[in-house]
């Protein structure tokens, strides 16, 4: 799915107007843009995103550290479990999915509902129906 710019009217409080523009693509950062024009705007959106999908200005990694659900995870299990009453738990089963390589080194861009649900149904394949109410829970 392409992600599509957008433009803004921003009225400054003398009553002055202008434009802002947003480039959008899937795995880029979102290029942000301000014009008095809103014709300049247009186009500058429209040669922004040209640019990206022929592969310009590709994404550069979080200054975070969080590219991948790896990273993420990790932290998660960190900073936020030791904190609360349940996170002796949650630990067993974030490093359960660590061990997955194909799940856990998937960029964040593309981690979307239909992805976890698509990890779901090849996982429910592999184990036994007894264990399906155990997945349900982690």
């Amino acid at each position: 799915m392409t992600q599509m710019g957008t433009i803004s009217k921003w009225v400054a409080k003398n009553g002055g107007v202008s434009w802002q523009g947003k480039a959008r693509r899937k795995g880029h950062p979102t290029q942000t843009k301000t014009f008095r024009e809103k014709r300049d705007c247009e186009n500058w959106i429209r040669a922004t995103e040209t640019a990206l999908d022929r592969g310009a200005k590709r994404a550069k990694p979080k200054a975070d550290g969080l590219n991948t659900l790896a990273d993420v995870l990790r932290r998660y299990r960190e900073t936020v479990c030791p904190e609360h009453r349940g996170g002796a738990i949650e630990i067993l089963s974030i490093n359960k999915w660590l061990r997955e390589p194909d799940f856990v080194k998937t960029p964040l861009s593309d981690v979307t509902a239909s992805f976890v649900a698509t990890w779901r149904d090849e996982r429910l394949k592999e184990i036994k129906p007894g264990s399906r109410g155990t997945l349900a829970r982690t």
